[in-house]
């Protein structure tokens, strides 16, 4: 994962009633990804979805489209 990637994240489709930050504001779970997260931790990013920022791992989001 890098700056400029297209993003997905799972959907919590098997949880009912999910309120997670995604389910909550009924994202599509396709985020950009903009910088590193300020922490400065390895494989943490920062990524605009539909619904706001949220900061992702590595292992959290699937690239879907690579920056080029």
């Amino acid at each position: 994962m890098k700056v400029g990637d297209l993003i997905k994240v799972k959907k919590c489709s098997d949880i009912p009633n999910c309120e997670c930050f995604f389910c909550y504001h009924k994202s599509s779970c396709i985020g950009l990804v903009t910088t590193m997260a300020q922490d400065n931790l390895p494989f943490r990013w920062v990524v605009e979805f539909d619904c706001g920022e949220w900061e992702l791992s590595d292992i959290e989001g699937e690239v879907i489209s690579e920056s080029r």
